[in-house]
């Protein structure tokens, strides 16, 4: 909402820290470093919809001229070369940490848009923050009426992403989600998304359905994102550890293969 955030918006003093960083950038493109920019005070951190990103359009416009960490949501319209001039656009000096891409593709346009889109910014040379969005992409409506998203597709996208980034030599630095613990004077969770551990189905959605907006994970649901992402990235570390002792010893490495993978007290 531009009229609120621009109201929100004040000129202050760039912290000597910051700008004597971005002096040494300016400085070899034969730029000012300015002593005074705009943040937005409402906020820390703000993003661009996506469908407010257009290149011409007053929230480009606007979040060009603050200095706050930014945000872009990346969707299946979104050509690469319209992302890059984005890029150009609010980080012209292409400077680290100052842009966030989240993507929301949903569950099935993943595939077809994610790697291009990570190859695409990597050429430019621009540094992101890339964050996983998998609820918006995945938004539907259920049989009785009333908007939700399924916590399998929810799942899907996100394991495709972290599937997608590995490829691609990237990295995901965030997962952005919609959920509320919020339980009911009975203890019950609201019942918005279907599936998850506790199995909601879609006649159960009525039961505790409380958004006036987007439909959020609930409390069992959230944990089991939360648990599915810290086995993943457990498993990782376990993985890494393991390449770099076999890397440290080659010769192990053969002969624990050629053993079938099992330590003694398992072979005997």
């Amino acid at each position: 909402m531009l009229p609120y955030e621009e109201a929100l918006t004040r000129e202050f003093s760039v912290p000597s820290s910051i700008r004597h960083r971005e002096s040494n950038i300016r400085s070899q493109a034969g730029q000012p470093t300015p002593k005074k920019q705009f943040y937005n005070t409402g906020a820390h951190f703000l993003w661009i919809g996506d469908r407010t990103r257009q290149l011409t359009h007053a929230h480009i416009e606007y979040f060009r001229g603050i200095r706050n960490p930014i945000g872009v949501k990346v969707g299946p319209s979104m050509a690469n070369e319209e992302l890059v001039r984005l890029l150009d656009i609010v980080n012209p000096d292409k400077e680290a940490g100052r842009v966030t891409l989240i993507t929301r593709y949903g569950a099935k346009k993943i595939d077809a848009h994610l790697a291009s889109h990570i190859t695409a910014v990597q050429e430019s040379g621009h540094p992101v923050v890339w964050v996983c969005d998998p609820m918006h992409g995945n938004t539907h409506t259920s049989s009785n009426g009333l908007k939700t998203r399924s916590f399998g597709s929810i799942i899907e996208e996100l394991t495709s992403c972290l599937r997608i980034h590995t490829a691609c030599n990237s990295r995901l630095g965030g997962v952005s989600l919609e959920f509320t613990g919020e339980l009911n004077d009975e203890g019950f969770s609201v019942t918005e998304c279907t599936g998850g551990s506790m199995e909601l189905s879609e006649d159960e959605l009525g039961l505790r359905y409380q958004s006036f907006c987007d439909p959020r994970l609930n409390f069992e649901q959230s944990l089991d994102v939360a648990f599915l992402l810290s086995n993943h990235f457990k498993q990782e570390r376990k993985e890494q550890a393991q390449a770099a002792k076999n890397a440290a010893n080659p010769s192990r490495d053969v002969l624990f293969a050629e053993l079938g993978g099992r330590t003694p007290a398992e072979r005997v």
